[in-house]
């Protein structure tokens, strides 16, 4: 899947963001400031967890989809010491899952949109079989 309406080349180093994204997939401080390389890595963690969680619970879809989102709602990341479904990730027995929210929780408590190490996530993720 490619997001062409809000997708970041170089060339487009220093423009705003014309596109904000949908909000159960976005970062609530995401702004038309952050257009860079890193714009949809806070998206692309919430798509693998969101996913990975599925493979373990499908419950969670009938209990948490929405319509416009996965499981993930703009209020898990505006609360996420109020969310049900983070309180319920991190405890999970999968490594993956539960690694995954702890990065998803340190992205939403830090001063700024950026998930840290993204490249590992991936790198996990490419080992599912």
């Amino acid at each position: 899947m490619i997001d062409y309406d809000s997708m970041f080349v170089p060339s487009l180093k220093g423009y705003p963001s014309l596109v904000l994204g949908g909000t159960c997939y976005q970062h609530p401080k995401r702004a038309k400031q952050h257009f860079n390389a890193q714009v949809d890595h806070f998206s692309m963690l919430v798509i693998l967890l969101s996913l990975r969680a599925l493979t373990i619970d499908p419950s969670l879809y009938t209990q948490r989809h929405n319509g416009e989102n996965i499981i993930f709602t703009r209020a898990d990341f505006v609360a996420p010491g109020q969310s049900t479904l983070f309180s319920k990730l991190a405890a999970s027995r999968d490594s993956m899952v539960s690694d995954w929210t702890r990065r998803l929780l340190s992205s939403l408590a830090s001063q700024n949109i950026v998930v840290p190490n993204l490249d590992q996530v991936l790198k996990q993720a490419e080992r599912i079989t």
